[in-house]
């Protein structure tokens, strides 16, 4: 279930590295670890939420489409139905309403099939070709560059295992051949399920912007990270 009105973004897992590799109980936190985590408390009330470029996303044919720009990710999985989503990016979360975000230029990924042949990724490698070739109109080639950043790939994604079919005597109807995506889709019908990767993060994004409030942490046109300042009580909710 989504939460209707916050969105949390969670951090530590460069506090924390094995989180994600262990199950069942929730593991103690160390007394090094926690002065970690109140130092980037600290931190983040003092300069604003540290953004990177997201590692390993990418888009088309040969990864043709890369994210270039320090992001800040959010789920919309409320504090009650975490569940394990911790695990992988740290235990301590800050949580912002969902009106902030997209008043601030935020807004939810469209979660695509990274498939050569799906047409949002055809449209889009179409327009990264539009992007190389006006390089002399530099406002048209920003903004598309900030909208490959509301997209994400469903990697890793598998297909459900195929069934081998039954030998068939000889002189039976023949049946018609269906496609690869036909059988897969046949396969993954009700009861079976075929699990989607992310798709249950619901994400949302802030994407790096010079022309707002971003502090860039250095001095190159496209900044591999940045700093974005909030305001404790006002815009910060939950910590």
């Amino acid at each position: 279930m989504r939460d209707q009105k916050y969105l949390f973004r969670w951090v530590g897992k460069h506090i924390e590295k094995n989180l994600k590799s262990r199950v069942g109980k929730t593991p103690k936190l160390s007394a090094v670890d926690r002065a970690k985590y109140l130092k980037v408390l600290e931190e983040t009330l003092e300069l604003g939420l540290h953004a990177k470029i997201p590692a390993g996303d990418y888009l088309g044919t040969g990864k043709s489409i890369k994210l270039t720009r320090p992001c800040l990710c959010f789920t919309e999985l409320g504090l009650g139905e975490v569940g394990d989503h911790w695990r992988k990016y740290g235990r301590m979360a800050f949580g912002f309403t969902k009106a902030f975000v997209a008043r601030e230029g935020g807004g939810a990924v469209s979660y695509i099939n990274g498939a050569q042949n799906h047409p949002v990724v055809r449209i889009l490698e179409r327009l990264q070709k539009m992007n190389q070739r006006k390089t002399g109109e530099g406002d048209k080639l920003e903004d598309l560059d900030f909208l490959w950043h509301f997209f994400k790939r469903m990697k890793d994604a598998p297909r459900p295992a195929s069934k081998s079919a039954p030998r068939k005597p000889v002189g039976a109807k023949k049946t018609i051949q269906l496609s690869p995506d036909d059988e897969a889709a046949q396969l993954a019908k009700y009861p079976a399920v075929m699990p989607l990767p992310y798709l249950d993060e619901h994400e949302w994004r802030l994407v790096y912007n010079k022309n707002t409030r971003w502090t860039p942490l250095d001095t190159s046109p496209n900044p591999k990270e940045a700093h974005f300042p909030i305001q404790a009580g006002s815009e910060l909710q939950v910590r």
